[in-house]
């Protein structure tokens, strides 16, 4: 099973999630360009592992009581991907480990709270008619927020290593770009693809979800204002100089966080209206709608992250053939 084709399910969010996004937006701007210790960047890996068997201990009564289907994902591709990707030989932790491996553990790990996310939106409907579903849903959604702050602090992490690698070699990589003007010419354009089919399917959702909120039965929902400077700028310096443009890992993880923020707040306004679900037919059809839209939001997530993950992997190629050279 390849965990990038999971899908993206429903379940409420807190504004405390709002604000951790909001942290490492700001970190990107802030942070100094210092390696993070390997140490560091395991022990947040096992947080996200104990927040993975965390949901696991759920899925039994899940299965019993909110119906939600075989899961795409569980604990153990996360803890697969850790092993293959952030320690040597699936053992040991190695003295450096690198950007490109800590986004793609953190892909992991979000297509793994997105299962989560898809169950607790079965226990949410469920939790109409039964109350151990209903019970469920609250321990899916604590669970959830666990496990969300812990990717939030491994992204954090993910970010300070690939400004430390970009910032360290600067000038190598605009010259490997300069060297690589046909790889960089496609990597440009599947960026710009990938970040404006993001921006539209915002703008698509947003519309949607304010026009349902306004005239259904759905409670109120108090949300952040709806700016995504990081995805707007990604476009908008791709569009304007193509031919002058340098693309960088962490420029890229920016617009990503605006892309994610986004889908937050669909996900809140969907959860807003399926609270009255139950009682109340308009809300119970723009819940329907707008997690529709919700998906093809995910779904366009999706398909940007590798993208990161690839620029990041061909940033560090880079630099290991620049330093295999100085060394002849």
């Amino acid at each position: 099973m390849n965990p990038r084709h999971t899908k993206r399910g429903v379940v409420g969010y807190s504004r405390t999630t709002f604000t951790f996004v909001a942290i490492l937006a700001i970190s990107l701007v802030c942070a100094g360009q210092t390696e993070v210790s390997a140490d560091r960047i395991m022990e947040s890996a096992r947080a996200l592992q104990k927040s993975a068997k965390r949901a696991g201990d759920l899925q039994p009564d899940a299965k019993r009581y909110c119906n939600p289907g075989p899961p795409r994902i569980d604990a153990s591709d996360l803890e697969d991907a850790i092993s293959s990707r952030l320690l040597k030989n699936h053992s040991w932790v190695p003295a450096h480990i690198r950007a490109s491996s800590m986004w793609y553990v953190s892909f992991v790990a979000v297509d793994l709270i997105s299962e989560l996310d898809s169950v607790g939106s079965h226990c949410a409907i469920a939790g109409n008619y039964s109350v151990d579903a209903a019970r469920l849903f609250q321990d899916y959604s604590s669970v959830w927020l666990r496990f969300e702050n812990s990717i939030t602090e491994f992204w954090k992490l993910a970010v300070l290593q690939t400004q430390w690698e970009e910032g360290q070699n600067l000038e190598v990589l605009v010259r490997g770009e300069r060297d690589s003007s046909f790889e960089l010419k496609n990597q440009l354009q599947a960026v710009l693809l990938g970040a404006s089919a993001i921006k539209r399917t915002v703008d698509e959702a947003d519309r949607f979800d304010r026009e349902y909120l306004k005239r259904s039965d759905c409670l109120p929902c108090d949300l952040p204002s709806d700016t995504y400077p990081g995805l707007s700028e990604l476009i908008s310096r791709i569009e304007q100089g193509p031919d002058r443009h340098f693309l960088f890992a962490v420029e890229m993880a920016n617009a990503f966080l605006d892309a994610s923020t986004a889908e937050m707040v669909v996900e809140a306004r969907g959860n807003a209206c399926r609270k009255r679900a139950g009682e109340k037919r308009k809300a119970r059809k723009a819940a329907q709608e707008i997690q529709d839209a919700h998906f093809r939001l995910a779904r366009s997530i999706v398909e940007f992250e590798p993208l990161i993950t690839r620029q990041a992997e061909w940033e560090e190629s880079i630099l290991q053939e620049s330093a295999l050279g100085e060394e002849h």
